[in-house]
Parts: structure tokens; sequence; C-alpha cells
């Protein structure tokens, strides 16, 4: 898939993997779903966002499409850096999730300041898993 680390939210329906692609033009946020065993699965019929929040204060919203080998990309590409607060929100069914997540750079930058602090890392329940791939260079999935 060409993703590096992913960013792993785990449900009662699977997990849902939201990484950062960088491959052969703008880095660009994917989704992939897993059922509770852990095998890939479709996208479900839901409407799915991200939204960034940089320490300057900027924010942006990312809207996904569905593309090969059952994920999901966003529609427009992520600036560098990847080094930001990021809430994933799911649209659909009979309620809406939101789940909060952090990107940090590790390598891009010899060293960072994180004296500004960042809004949180997780909210609730919400846990996340750092996996990793073998092909392309990622902040983000499988």
């Amino acid at each position: 898939m060409g993703d590096g680390e992913a960013r792993v939210i785990h449900g009662d329906a699977g997990q849902i993997l939201l990484s950062i692609f960088e491959g052969g033009g703008s880095a660009r946020f994917r989704l992939y779903f897993r059922d509770p065993s852990g095998q890939a699965v479709p996208p479900p019929a839901r409407l799915f966002s991200v939204e960034t929040f940089r320490v300057d204060g900027t924010r942006e919203t990312f809207d996904f499409v569905p593309l090969g080998d059952g994920y999901l990309e966003a529609t427009a590409g992520l600036a560098e850096p990847h080094e930001f607060e990021a809430t994933l929100t799911v649209t659909g069914g009979d309620r809406d999730d939101t789940y909060e997540l952090l990107f940090v750079e590790h390598d891009h930058a010899p060293a960072h300041d994180h004296s500004r602090g960042l809004r949180a890392f997780v909210l609730g329940a919400l846990h996340i898993d750092h996996g990793s791939g073998a092909d392309g260079h990622s902040h983000g999935a499988p």
C-alpha cells in the first residue's frame, strides 16, 4: 500500500486506519478499514472527513473519495510539516462519531518546538497504535 505508520482507531465493528501517504505527488490522507479479526474490508457507506489543527492556529478540512484496493483518499493534498492534531469525523448511521488524533514529525526536521503544546492525544476511550509498512514513506497506514 505504500504507507508507513498509521493511527489506528479501534471500534466495535473493527478498525479505521488513518495514514498520510506520500507517493507520486502531494501527500494525502488515506483511510483503510479492517474487521475485528484484522482483515481488510471495503469502506463502509458513511461519510468521512478530517480537520487538522496546527500550532499556528490554521485549520484545514479534508473530504474523502473511494479509490482502488478498498480505501478512501483525501480530495486535497496535505502540506508539510505533517505535525498537527486531527479530528476524524464519521457521519452516517444512527450517530456521528469523532476521534482525536495527533501526528508528529519524526524525521523531516532536526528538532521541533513542542513547548506550545497540542490540544490532545486522545479523547475518551480512543486507542492509537503505530503500525509500519515496507513501501513508500508516510506518517500514517498499513
